[in-house]
C-alpha cells in the first residue's frame, strides 16, 4: 500500500520530459487540484470513450504508460503546472 504524502498532497506517475528520453516519475501535486477524478476547480478531463482515472484509496494516482488512465493523469498534470507557471508569473 502506497501511503499519500500528505493529507493535502497526491502521488502521480508521469513522465517529466518526452518519453522518448526517460522513464515515468512520481511526484506529488495538490490533492484539491487534480481532485478523484482528474478534475479540479480550474481543469478537468474529458473522456468520452470510457471511464475517466480516478485516485485509488489513499488520493493517488499511480497509473503505468499504455493505460489510457496514465494519459489522462499525464495531460491533466502537464496542463496543471502549466496553469500554476501562468499564475506565479503573473503575479
Amino acid at each position: 500500500m502506497v501511503q499519500p504524502v500528505s493529507a493535502n498532497l497526491s502521488r502521480v506517475r508521469v513522465y517529466r520530459q518526452d518519453a522518448s528520453v526517460g522513464e515515468p516519475e512520481e511526484e506529488t501535486i495538490d490533492s484539491v487540484k487534480i481532485g478523484r477524478r482528474v478534475e479540479g476547480p480550474r481543469l478537468g478531463v474529458v473522456e468520452p470513450r470510457g471511464m475517466r482515472a480516478s485516485a485509488d484509496r489513499d488520493g493517488n494516482y499511480l497509473y503505468d504508460p499504455g493505460q489510457a488512465k496514465f494519459d489522462q493523469v499525464q495531460s491533466f498534470v502537464t496542463a496543471q503546472k502549466t496553469l500554476d507557471l501562468f499564475e506565479e508569473y503573473a503575479g
